[in-house]
């Protein structure tokens, strides 16, 4: 009975192979998606934008309304820190008792905005320096005539947005800006008192379409 269990162990263990060592994967293999992880932090790291909108803004004083439009471009993570650059064209009136002055205004935003998302809104709020140039004409009766200026203005700038992530390469948002005036542009009556100025506080708004490179 002993010899025929002794036999039966051995002929179980012969059965049964003994397990082979794992065989390890080739260097590359390993490498693939730490290497995909890579290009896709890069990617969204290099993610730019470039957007296109229609402007409003109210700036000056007397109160004088702008209208536009702008271009824009952003880089960074879609997530978190990026920069931010745009040039704006705005034109405007402002009907004054003693003469209609026109307001031409080329500017350019540079700074940085920080950003989240709530579920399909991606919001970002900036902070940075809108700069350029200001052409303010007057417009009186004869035999009076008008005089022009064309002078530099800067102030500090806080744009916020609001762009809806449909899922594709294009994002539709809307858009605001506060700033103030900081080196102000003042028009005068020839001889005479002040007549309009670029100065403090400025409010604006847009809608426009970003696409994302």
């Amino acid at each position: 009975l002993a010899q025929a269990e002794r036999a039966a162990r051995e002929t179980s263990g012969a059965a049964s192979p003994a397990p082979h060592p794992a065989t390890p994967l080739p260097a590359a293999a390993r490498d693939v998606a730490p290497a995909q992880e890579a290009r896709q932090s890069d990617a969204s790291l290099r993610r730019v934008e470039l957007a296109l909108s229609g402007s409003g803004v109210v700036s000056g004083r007397p109160n004088t309304w702008l209208w536009g439009g702008a271009l824009a471009a952003r880089w960074g993570q879609r997530r978190g820190y990026s920069i931010v650059v745009d040039t704006q064209f705005q034109r405007g009136r402002a009907s004054l008792p003693l003469a209609d002055v026109r307001w031409t205004v080329l500017s350019g935003f540079a700074g940085g905005a920080l950003g989240t998302e709530l579920g399909p809104l991606r919001l970002s709020a900036g902070l940075g320096l809108r700069a350029g140039w200001i052409t303010l004409e007057g417009e009186v009766d004869a035999p009076d005539t008008g005089q022009s200026l064309t002078a530099p203005w800067a102030g500090p700038a806080l744009p916020l947005r609001v762009a809806f992530d449909t899922g594709a390469a294009v994002l539709p948002f809307v858009a605001g800006e506060a700033g103030y005036v900081a080196l102000p542009v003042r028009g005068h009556v020839e001889h005479g008192p002040l007549l309009i100025e670029q100065r403090g506080p400025w409010l604006g708004a847009s809608v426009g379409v970003a696409v994302e490179l």
